[in-house]
């Protein structure tokens, strides 16, 4: 297991766990723009227990909160 970690993260250049949480952050962009679940759902539908900690993460990752994400689709 710790060898194909270091290969991954050779290869990508991250690692597993951030690659997954990407993953779900740009899974949450694909709801936030084209559904109206609620961010609590979006959070759910993309592995977050919790809505907040979604928020926090989701912020860190994109520079904006999941409702500035949803906001900028509908302005375009």
């Amino acid at each position: 297991e710790r060898t194909l970690r270091q290969q991954f993260r050779q290869q990508t250049g991250m690692t597993v766990n951030h690659y997954l949480r990407q993953l779900r952050i740009c899974h949450a962009q694909y709801l936030l723009r084209h559904t109206d679940y609620l961010i609590s759902e979006v959070a759910t539908r993309c592995g977050f227990e919790d809505s907040n900690y979604f928020s926090v993460v989701f912020t860190r990752e994109m520079g904006m909160t999941p409702s500035q994400c949803r906001q900028r689709n509908v302005a375009a």
